[in-house]
């Protein structure tokens, strides 16, 4: 079972791509490229699985006129045992202040969304929070400001009891903000002893990585696609079984040296197409 749960972890965290990552006025801090006539911002991406060559994804971004993305609509076709094909669709809005930091995430209704809270003035997330005030999520910042670690906070057993740590996460950094490392700490059993059951490694390749918008706040959903390059290998550890596997991705580049498309392990294409 918690090696189940842990797939799921992992495929949430690649549902809108099948390869490659997500604004701060601090000089330390990761800076947006939005000069769209020297890279071009992504517009789409086009997930294709192979063997069927069935388009099963399609993801498209808008921005606003400073470059920023201000919504990810994601379509998802499903085809059911019996042939026919169910689709999907997730938006999700982000909605920005006067500075330009994302201050609330919202889903398609927008009764449903997410409170984003900075550390007093700077562009340092503190806490993402549930409007229905179910569960949060609390920021750790390193000495370089990267996120080194998320505390998820939920309340449980009930709805009505008190928060509590319920599980943390831990990354390690590589000189050019890459993201090397994460780690999964949870008490499943609950006898205050924390378990790592998963471990996740990445190699990068050093080209521009077109869906790492830079927003902080969007990390914590789209974590394997927070780093400035592109991911060409992904290693999943889970300990206690053992088991590990390996997800490679291969990469073509356009004239301007964006990526072009990407190949997981021969199983699934994706199409970058640009503005």
């Amino acid at each position: 079972m918690l090696k189940s749960n842990i797939a799921a972890i992992i495929l949430s965290a690649f549902l809108f791509i099948s390869c490659s990552k997500e604004i701060s006025d601090e000089p330390s801090q990761r800076t947006a490229v939005t000069d769209s006539s020297s890279i071009g911002l992504l517009h789409k991406m086009v997930v294709t699985y192979l063997p069927e060559n069935f388009e099963n994804t399609v993801v498209e971004y808008l921005y606003d006129n400073t470059g920023r993305p201000i919504s990810r609509i994601a379509t998802f076709k499903i085809k059911e045992a019996n042939g026919s094909i169910t689709t999907k669709t997730d938006l999700r809005k982000f909605h920005r202040d006067n500075e330009g930091k994302i201050i609330r995430i919202g889903e398609l209704t927008d009764t449903v969304y997410l409170l984003v809270e900075y550390e007093n003035s700077s562009s340092k997330v503190k806490k993402i929070s549930d409007n229905r005030d179910r569960f949060y999520t609390e920021f750790v910042y390193d000495a370089n400001n990267r996120i080194e670690k998320l505390n998820f906070y939920q309340r449980t057993p009930a709805t009505t009891d008190p928060y509590k740590l319920v599980s943390f996460h831990t990354h390690k950094f590589d000189s050019d903000g890459n993201m090397l490392e994460k780690i999964f700490n949870q008490d499943d059993d609950n006898n205050g002893t924390w378990e790592k059951p998963l471990k996740v490694y990445f190699s990068y390749d050093n080209r521009t990585n077109p869906v790492y918008h830079v927003d902080d706040a969007l990390f914590p959903e789209n974590w394997s696609l927070n780093s400035p390059n592109n991911t060409v290998r992904q290693i999943n550890e889970y300990i206690g079984f053992p088991y590990r596997d390996t997800l490679n991705y291969t990469f073509t580049y356009d004239s301007q040296d964006r990526p072009a498309t990407c190949t997981k392990d021969n199983e699934s294409e994706t199409k970058f197409i640009y503005y």
